[in-house]
């Protein structure tokens, strides 16, 4: 299972010495032409890849948001067969009223199992 995770802060380009995020940014804002859709766009990404498979799965994140302190809220995603990726998107005008995701925990499940799992540094269990 691979975690691809990037928080986009605002809706500004950023400098020239930034690969990295510039190409992340570009195709998280590619086709929004209005600040409105834009700034709809400012959040946090989570893609979780998992390597191909014709068995089901379920992928589980766990998390904190900034506001909301040590409660822990859960969303879930099941894979269909020869499925691979999935994005969590938390996004928009509640990500903007502190929202914010401070550490996480994805859990990838088959058949009630977890086959892998991977958390944030601040990860607590």
């Amino acid at each position: 299972m691979r975690i691809d995770h990037f928080k986009l802060s605002s809706a500004g380009t950023t400098g020239r010495n930034a690969e990295m995020i510039r190409g992340d940014q570009n195709y998280v804002l590619y086709g929004k032409l209005t600040n409105n859709e834009r700034d709809s766009a400012i959040g946090h990404y989570i893609g979780v890849r998992r390597k191909k498979s014709n068995k089901p799965a379920v992928v589980k994140l766990e998390y904190q948001l900034s506001n909301t302190g040590s409660q822990k809220h859960s969303n879930s995603h099941s894979f269909l067969k020869n499925e691979s990726y999935h994005e969590f998107k938390f996004l928009g005008s509640s990500y903007l009223k502190s929202q914010r995701i401070v550490t996480w925990k994805i859990s990838l499940l088959e058949n009630g199992i977890v086959v892998d799992s991977q958390h944030s540094y601040l990860w607590e269990n």
